[in-house]
């Protein structure tokens, strides 16, 4: 049997929408005994990169869905306008545990929205998302781990086994990279993001068992 995962960044858009899918491509053609899909995040256990963090709180501040910071507004933009905010980020340790305090305000609720537009798209189509949210890898014997983006590779490669072949999605299909809807506060953006991954799990069922 073949192993297959799927990686994004959280493992809470884009690759749960993936697993779902590609199982029921597997399933429709007979192959659920030739494939197992399973799906993680590269940044799951772990923080994120600093860049990453940063963007976080940008989608967040910049919605005006989003209120979460009140008072303290005006404080995280300064922060986020400050050149030096990276260099105190790495060297002081007080400064880091304040940055996380602003991400964690901002992380909860979009991961919460996220994952209900997620789940709201998949159950349209009959689909549910029934695994847990893993850190990659989710088990041993990795035969492929496919990335939602090409900026995914690297640090997944750093974690897979020798024997795992790491590409993103795109690569893989010869499409192009799954941007991620996180913050977005859109269904038509998820419901795009399912049809982009009905349409090329087909081709990524085939190139895996080719291997």
């Amino acid at each position: 049997m073949k192993k297959l995962e799927i990686v994004c960044i959280g493992n809470n858009g884009r690759s749960p929408i993936a697993e779902p899918i590609f199982r029921d491509e597997a399933q429709r053609q007979g192959l659920e005994n030739e494939i197992e899909i399973t799906s993680s995040g590269a940044f799951v256990e772990t923080r994120h990169p600093y860049w990453l963090l940063k963007d976080i709180i940008k989608k967040a501040i910049n919605n005006p869905a989003m209120e979460i910071y009140g008072s303290e507004q005006d404080i995280v933009k300064q922060i986020l306008d400050d050149p030096e905010t990276q260099e105190k980020y790495v060297n002081d340790p007080k400064f880091r545990e304040r940055f996380h305090y602003f991400v964690d305000q901002a992380y909860r609720p979009l991961q919460s929205m996220d994952t209900a537009l997620r789940n709201n798209v998949l159950a349209r189509h009959g689909l549910r998302y029934e695994s847990e949210r893993n850190q990659f890898p989710s088990r041993d014997g990795l035969d492929y781990a496919l990335t939602a983006t090409k900026m995914l590779v690297e640090p997944v490669r750093e974690l897979a086994e020798e024997r795992t072949i790491v590409t993103s999605l795109g690569q893989f299909t010869d499409t192009g990279d799954l941007k991620g809807g996180f913050g977005k506060f859109d269904i038509t953006f998820y419901e795009g993001l399912y049809r982009g991954m009905k349409r090329i799990a087909p081709r990524v069922l085939e190139k895996v068992l080719e291997g």
